[in-house]
């Protein structure tokens, strides 16, 4: 959610007790279509920093 307007930003973060748990996710649910949308998981990666 957006702080300010209170709309949703269109992405989320999700911690998983193993890494296994995490591939079986991205595995099972990447492409997966819920309501009108159709879910893209990835691993997060470190922003770059200057």
């Amino acid at each position: 959610m957006d702080q300010k307007t209170g709309v949703s930003r269109g992405f989320g973060f999700v911690n998983f007790v193993s890494r296994e748990d995490g591939e079986r996710a991205i595995r099972k649910l990447n492409g997966y279509g819920y309501d009108n949308l159709i879910l893209r998981l990835e691993w997060a990666t470190p922003r770059k920093t200057n």
